[in-house]
């Protein structure tokens, strides 16, 4: 149940006393399992913060803080991730940029890209969201645009 909750250490924790040397493959397996669903889950909050998703990345740390507690490995794992993501990244700020684009694109949620969107993108990344992991973002979705426009 534990682990379907998405609480790994809880599950990990329950697990930690029947573990030994002659334990069943079967528990050895969903121990090696546990860890790698962590390792999973940090490996999603880098790429979206890396990716310049802050609302992604903020999501995928509270699911990492879920997952570490039980687990005083995973816990201090956990806890550097998140003073990386909410101090590296400036996550507020990156945040209240992530949301100027997603208005720029919630047009594209119902319809094709309209033309001109990869000018707003481009204007967008060097102007509003300048120096930051959302403005690049912002530019390669740009090109992207641009090169479907381009074949449509």
């Amino acid at each position: 149940m534990a682990y379907g909750q998405g609480k790994l250490g809880e599950a990990h924790a329950l697990l930690e006393p029947v573990l030994s040397a002659n334990a069943s493959a079967e528990l050895t397996t969903l121990a090696v399992e546990l860890e790698q669903r962590f390792e999973a889950l940090e490996r999603f909050l880098e790429h979206y913060r890396d990716q310049g998703e802050p609302g992604h990345a903020e999501r995928a740390l509270l699911s990492l803080a879920l997952a570490a507690a039980g687990n005083r490995t995973w816990h201090d794992r956990a806890n550097l991730s998140a003073a990386d993501t909410l101090f590296t990244t400036q996550l507020m700020g990156e945040a209240e940029v992530e949301k100027k684009l997603d208005a720029l694109l919630k047009p594209t949620l119902k319809s094709k890209p309209k033309k001109g969107l990869d000018k707003k993108l481009r204007d967008f990344a060097e102007d509003e969201a300048s120096g930051t992991k959302v403005g690049a973002r912002a530019a390669r979705l740009a090109a992207a645009v641009a090169r479907a426009l381009g074949g449509l």
